[in-house]
């Protein structure tokens, strides 16, 4: 997660849990949420979803293992 200090980016804190190329990424919207909450995929067959309560620190879950390549991610 990268953060605009300026005029340039500052790499804030670095997600790891996937094993294969990251193919997209969704942030959740955060209208009265407590938590902040992004879904990531990858073509490691999986969905995680990241979850934070002050925006440093973060916890990943599994939402579940695919058969095949997960290529994109969305909330609604």
């Amino acid at each position: 997660i990268w953060k605009e200090q300026g005029d340039q980016w500052i790499e804030e804190t670095r997600l790891e849990m996937h094993t294969d190329w990251v193919r997209d990424v969704g942030w959740a919207p955060s209208f009265g949420l407590q938590k902040s909450m992004i879904a990531s995929c990858s073509q490691d067959k999986r969905v995680v979803i990241w979850t934070s309560d002050d925006n440093t620190s973060w916890t990943p879950t599994i939402l579940n293992t695919f058969d095949d390549v997960v290529w994109s991610v969305s909330w609604s």
